[in-house]
């Protein structure tokens, strides 16, 4: 749910190399919504980034039983609205390496997040979903600036929370009942809003035309907006082209590219994205999404860096 849409963006991990202009080069930005780094380890190298999830991604498309569309078109997706008792498992990985330039001083920057979870729909309210249930497993983040490595705690490991959004604002309790706020608020919030209290505002695209195999639509400004990152209002699509350009059973696959543009912190940032999404056409239910993007931030400070991430959705029945 994190990624589907805004997940095409990038700009959430981009945000942390440019949170703000950091003089003292002993330390590296911190990422928005992280908490301060428990430790670092000078001149360690972080350990590499995990695999490409193609064997997952493959592992966790196993689609309703349906009636399986013609693979070369037309292609009409039909949409199925949230149901309480629905289960999604997210595994979620991104992984950017590029180089920071600060007052002449080339810096390499290493930033890297793994996270595990499982929501469970508690209310829905027409197609939107009202009250959710998420409960994380392992997460893991680091950066690395120079030769440093820091370790980021992460509020959220092991913990379980409710989401819900009365009027429209995000609002989130933990397993007891108390309002959470603070770092996990920011984490969870930049999760799930946009997805929790309102319908899913890519059923439009998806659902009111017909694809055509290799065929790009090129997405108005309006139909832009709902592929837009809530959680970062700063950075906007600039161009979105999506092309349908394959089917096997009810699974489709759709190739993405995507140009952002936006201030952040110190830094004009550019995203040149590219991804693959594969999307059940029986419910519209994204199954994995493997994205890649160049990023670019010009200003007081510069970056250059290649950002790769994958998401892997699996539903299983309570």
């Amino acid at each position: 749910m994190k990624k589907f849409g805004t997940a095409l963006v990038c700009a959430a991990l981009a945000a942390a190399a440019c949170k703000g202009e950091n003089k003292d080069r002993s330390s590296a930005p911190t990422p928005a919504g992280s908490a301060a780094p428990a430790a670092v380890e000078a001149a360690a190298t972080p350990p590499a980034p995990p695999a490409p999830a193609e064997a997952a991604a493959d592992a966790a498309v196993a689609p309703d039983a349906a009636a399986a569309p013609d693979a070369t078109g037309p292609l009409k997706v039909t949409y199925r609205p949230p149901k309480v008792g629905d289960i999604i498992e997210t595994t979620f990985q991104q992984h950017t390496e590029g180089v920071m330039l600060l007052s002449n001083q080339k810096d390499p920057l290493v930033q890297h997040r793994e996270e595990v979870r499982t929501a469970e729909v508690l209310a829905v309210k027409g197609d939107a979903v009202t009250k959710l249930k998420v409960t994380f497993g392992k997460v893991v983040s680091y950066r690395k600036m120079g030769f440093q490595v820091l370790k980021d705690q992460t509020p959220l490991e092991g913990k379980t929370f409710l989401v819900t959004a009365p009027g429209g604002k995000i609002t989130i309790t933990d397993k007891d009942g108390n309002l959470v706020s603070g770092d996990a608020f920011r984490e969870l919030r930049s999760i799930f809003v946009g997805q929790v209290g309102k319908p899913d505002p890519r059923k439009p695209f998806f659902t009111g035309r017909t694809f055509r195999k290799g065929e790009g639509i090129v997405l108005s400004p309006e139909e832009m907006k709902a592929f837009a990152l809530p959680s970062d209002e700063s950075v906007k699509p600039t161009r979105m082209t999506v092309t349908w350009v394959g089917q096997e059973g009810d699974v489709a696959t759709f190739a993405i590219t995507s140009l952002m543009t936006g201030k952040q912190g110190p830094m004009t940032m550019t995203f040149d994205v590219k991804a693959t999404l594969k999307l059940e056409v029986s419910t519209m239910r994204p199954l994995a999404l493997e994205d890649e993007a160049q990023l670019r931030g010009t200003g007081s400070m510069e970056l250059e860096a290649k950002m790769t991430g994958s998401e892997i959705y699996a539903y299983p029945s309570k």
